[in-house]
């Protein structure tokens, strides 16, 4: 168990860290994106590195491809007690989050589809070494129906029934409108993005093109109005201000801190957006956490509920804070607050307030490393939680 607990841990850092200085920053988002789409969660370390590896191979690829690997995932099969789904005991788990949550949304699918569906998925399985396998004496080969159409359906066949609905292409356009636009939708704006999804067979980089390039995307509305989710926070603290820990302690606690650890999702349906991110126990937390780190102050972590890693308490107080913390502002030493403009335009997504440029342009101090205060102002402002 404990070996188990330090091989997610060290995974969790892994990707905190590709997060944080990779050049492919895009395929790094689309990654979590999914991550939180196919919100599963597993003790098994290696279950855990093959959902991952699932979401990186097709994150710019097709939905339809992605949708098939992620069905025969150790992690998902597990997950959603596949295991348990055999001829004449279906279990429904996967097939009703597959319609409810990854696909089709609430009310495009009935009972009896999900019922049906379960039946195709029995006998689909995993192995100790994650191998993907299917029972042949446990599946159901009776005619199955399904959406109206009947017919001797395996799984596979059940993915390609629900690909062939636009609904399909409508939800997960919906949802990357969220993850990369507002938080409002423009209903108008995602059906015609959805439309050419659909025509595209799920082409998903393809519609990523179609979403950067649109006049849309750059309206002042939508610009620095998307709350920072934790783990992004915690990386572009990392990337900014040249970041990094010398111990597992401290990343992790504040991941469960401010609501987001990396490979423990709270629950099948994923983390919640936009201002769930910030309540009463994480706004001041999230304001204060990264100036403190940048002054190389104490960090503390207050308990909140359990450490899901491995279920034991986060502990009241990081005494080694000061020493898992070094930083790299190098970047920033001869910056100075008369330019501040031009750094709060190259760090800040959102436009300054009048409050931000005051406190921007007020004389930096006398003291020997000028640019840590001007970094621990940036890091302060409202607006750094924003992109």
């Amino acid at each position: 168990m404990q070996a188990n607990r330090q091989n997610l841990i060290d995974h969790n850092l892994n990707w905190l860290k590709e997060m944080a200085t990779t050049k492919a920053a895009l395929h790094e988002k689309m990654v979590l994106f999914w991550h939180g789409h196919f919100a599963v969660s597993t003790q098994v370390p290696r279950a855990a590195a093959i959902h991952n590896n699932t979401l990186r191979k097709h994150a710019l690829g097709k939905f339809g491809d992605l949708l098939h690997a992620v069905a025969k995932d150790p992690a998902m099969l597990l997950f959603l007690n596949n295991q348990q789904n055999k001829k004449g005991a279906p279990n429904e788990n996967f097939a009703r989050e597959l319609m409810e949550l990854y696909t089709l949304g609430k009310g495009h699918y009935t009972e009896k589809d999900i019922q049906e569906a379960a039946r195709a998925f029995t006998g689909w399985k995993t192995n100790l070494e994650g191998e993907f396998m299917k029972v042949k004496f446990q599946h159901d080969y009776g005619k199955k129906t399904v959406f109206s159409k009947t017919g001797n359906f395996d799984g596979e066949d059940i993915i390609d029934l629900i690909l062939a609905k636009k609904q399909t292409a409508k939800l997960i356009t919906k949802k990357l409108y969220q993850f990369f636009v507002n938080d409002h939708v423009n209903q108008n704006v995602v059906d015609a993005w959805a439309e050419d999804y659909f025509n595209s067979d799920y082409d998903t980089a393809k519609l990523l093109r179609t979403m950067f390039s649109s006049p849309h995307f750059y309206e002042e509305k939508h610009i620095g109005t998307k709350i920072k989710p934790p783990v992004e926070y915690i990386g572009f603290l990392m990337n900014d201000f040249g970041i990094s820990f010398d111990t597992d302690y401290l990343p992790v606690a504040v991941q469960k801190v401010l609501g987001q650890m990396l490979l423990s999702p709270p629950n099948v349906a994923g983390w919640p957006t936009g201002k769930a991110w910030i309540d009463s126990s994480t706004l001041l937390y999230r304001l204060s956490f990264g100036p403190l780190m940048l002054m190389g102050e104490d960090v503390e972590i207050k308990d909140k509920e359990d450490f899901d890693m491995n279920k034991q308490p986060i502990g009241k107080k990081n005494k080694n804070a000061k020493q898992s913390i070094a930083r790299d502002l190098s970047r920033w030493i001869d910056q100075s607050n008369e330019n501040y403009e031009k750094i709060s335009t190259e760090i800040l997504f959102a436009a300054p307030s009048t409050n931000a440029k005051n406190l921007l342009s007020q004389p930096l101090g006398t003291d020997k490393k000028p640019h840590v205060e001007l970094c621990v102002k940036l890091a302060s402002l409202p607006e750094y939680q924003l992109f």
